[in-house]
């Protein structure tokens, strides 16, 4: 089941190291040049909105919370900065899992590593996760050289994560995504295995 983390509609908005503010989920996840080589400082939705009662109760009666895969902050985070979310999520109880991603993102998470990833969720949520799955499979040479090109990278695991345990594997789907004729959405080439996520998820609980 679905369930909505606000019923308001609302539109996604960044502040950047240099001041410079977006407006739109689209326009933070394809950055222009100019804004790809900056960070983002701060990220909010507009207008303010809190979290629908359904999630609310969701995530207080979760035995597990997991977070991602997906972008950190046009998908990740972009839950956790409507009200009530990171509050529900420290007061639920349940054990929290952030799925790391694979790659960089330009104009998002460039040059960060596992550990400035799990930083930037605790810094919105104010609390760190409890296990952090990292993927130790290799990734495809020729995939690999089609990010770089972009100016993304593989996610490094450069020492352990303050307050996480690390759970350390090969995450990797072995074949890589295609993207369906006429989609218009950048989609990621290099994607984790669900079944493999699944399992180590379940070894947790």
């Amino acid at each position: 089941t679905v369930v909505p983390v606000t019923t308001e509609k609302v539109h996604l908005v960044a502040t950047y190291d240099d001041g410079v503010v977006v407006t739109g989920e689209h326009d933070i996840d394809v950055p222009t040049p100019e804004r790809a080589g900056h960070s983002i400082t701060r990220l909010a939705v507009t207008p303010e909105a809190c979290i629908s009662e359904a999630a609310e109760s969701t995530i207080l009666d979760a035995d597990l919370i997991v977070l991602g895969p997906g972008d950190l902050h046009t998908s990740v985070l972009a839950n956790c900065v409507v009200d009530g979310v990171a509050a529900a999520i420290r007061n639920s109880g349940a054990l929290l899992v952030y799925i790391c991603n694979l790659m960089t993102k330009l104009g998002q998470t460039s040059g960060m590593d596992v550990a400035d990833h799990v930083a930037e969720i605790a810094r919105y949520i104010d609390h760190r996760p409890d296990y952090v799955l990292v993927n130790t499979g290799a990734f495809p040479a020729d995939l690999v050289e089609k990010y770089s090109a972009n100016s993304e990278f593989p996610v490094e695991l450069n020492g352990q994560p303050e307050g996480c345990i690390v759970i350390a594997s090969d995450l990797l789907a072995t074949e890589a995504v295609q993207t369906a004729s006429g989609d218009t959405l950048k989609r990621s080439l290099i994607r984790h295995d669900s079944r493999k996520l699944a399992r180590k998820l379940m070894d947790i609980l």
